[in-house]
């Protein structure tokens, strides 16, 4: 009778090598998770309502900062809404706030230089770690009724990380 050593010996050295396979892709998996869904804004909630007169009139909503702890700057790389009901321009803009720290965007109809020292598209904005800037989400009704958004996507980069997240509320704005 002749019996075979060696088999059971490969196989439990296999058995290391198969766990630190399974552990790796693990570890790869929650670091690729991570990578794609930075978290530098508080989630989307609540909901905000503005009846803004006649159309054409442009209505700011205060949208978000990084949230508090946020030591990397970031920069958003893309920014998308979707307007339901009544026609309007939808825009996301990104304002520097002005020298009084205290005063920022909640809802403003009609002109926001009283808060922001400048405007800019929110797509290549960096948003740096002081506070002092602010997303901001713009609506221009064309039309009278009603209009919906319900909260604004952002694609961004925070230090390694770059993913979408959604932020805000959601928005109605009712005109005419």
């Amino acid at each position: 009778m002749t019996v075979d050593l060696e088999t059971p010996t490969r196989r439990r050295s296999r058995l290391p090598l198969a766990a630190a396979a399974v552990l790796s892709l693990v570890v790869l998996g929650v670091l690729g998770w991570q990578w794609r869904h930075p978290h530098a804004f508080p989630g989307a909630g609540n909901a905000v309502g503005f009846n803004a007169g006649q159309p054409g009139t442009p209505v700011f909503f205060g949208v978000t900062y990084p949230e508090d702890g946020t030591d990397v700057a970031v920069t958003i790389h893309d920014a998308d809404v979707e307007v339901v009901g009544a026609g309007a321009d939808a825009t996301v803009v990104v304002c520097t706030l002005g020298p009084q720290d205290a005063r920022s965007v909640g809802v403003v109809a009609g002109d926001v230089s009283d808060y922001c020292t400048s405007l800019v598209p929110a797509a290549g904005a960096e948003l740096d770690v002081g506070g002092r800037h602010q997303v901001l989400l713009e609506v221009v009704p064309d039309e009278p009724g009603t209009l919906r958004i319900d909260g604004v996507d952002l694609l961004y980069s925070q230090g390694w990380q770059r993913g979408w997240q959604r932020i805000g509320s959601t928005y109605t704005v009712r005109t005419g």
